[in-house]
C-alpha cells in the first residue's frame, strides 16, 4: 500500500511540477535509431518533456529500477531491465539510459552504454540537462528536483559513434567522450 501511494505522488509530483517547468530544448531530437544518455541525477525534466514518445528506458534490476517503470509508464515511456536479452532492436527504436546509474559514481559512465551501442548499432546521443532552480538531494546522485516555475535547459549534444568491436582504451575514450558532453 505505501509503495503504491509513494508511485501515486511522485506521478503527481511530475505532472505538477513538469507543467510549470519552462523548459528551452537546444539541437535536434531524433525519433528513431539512438541511445538517449543524461545524467541520473538530472532526468526528472525529461519524463516530462519527452512524454508519450515511445522511449524505452533501462531500469536496473533492483526495486528502484522497478519502481521507477511504474513510476513512468503513464508518461507514455516502455522499460527494460536487460536490453540484451531484448530481440535485436529495429531502427526505429529509441533507448535511454543514465550511464552513471544505477548506483555510481556519480556521473562516470559505465560500460554498459557502450555495450548497447554495439549490440543495437544505434549512436549514443548525450543529453545534458541544466536546472536553474532544484533541490539537491543526498543521495549517491546528488539527485536534482526542479522547483515550481524553474528554467530547464535541454541540451542535445552530437551522436557519438561506437565502432562494433573496441579495444579497452578506445572503450575509454568513448566514455570519457560521454563523461564531458554531460558535464
Amino acid at each position: 500500500m505505501f509503495r503504491n501511494l509513494s508511485i501515486f505522488l511522485c506521478r503527481s509530483l511530475i505532472t505538477g511540477i513538469g507543467k510549470t517547468l519552462r523548459i528551452k530544448i537546444k539541437g535536434t531530437y531524433t525519433k528513431k535509431g539512438v541511445i538517449y544518455a543524461f545524467w541520473h541525477s538530472r532526468f526528472f525534466p525529461l519524463i516530462y518533456a519527452y512524454r508519450d514518445r515511445n522511449i524505452t528506458v533501462l531500469v536496473s534490476e533492483h526495486r528502484d529500477g522497478e519502481n521507477l517503470a511504474k513510476i513512468i509508464a503513464p508518461f507514455g515511456y516502455r522499460t527494460t531491465i536487460a536490453v540484451l536479452k531484448l530481440s535485436k532492436p529495429n531502427k526505429d527504436d529509441v533507448f535511454a539510459i543514465a550511464p552513471d546509474g544505477p548506483r555510481g559514481p556519480r556521473e562516470k559512465a559505465k560500460d554498459g552504454i557502450i555495450k548497447i551501442a554495439q549490440w543495437t548499432g544505434f549512436p549514443i546521443v548525450p543529453v545534458k540537462i541544466n536546472i536553474s532552480r532544484k533541490i539537491a538531494f543526498k543521495s549517491w546522485d546528488r539527485f536534482n528536483l526542479p522547483i515550481i516555475g524553474s528554467r530547464c535547459e535541454i541540451i542535445i549534444k552530437e551522436p557519438i559513434i561506437v565502432a562494433p568491436h573496441l579495444c579497452i582504451s578506445a572503450g575509454e575514450e568513448v566514455k570519457r567522450k560521454i563523461e564531458k558532453s554531460l558535464s
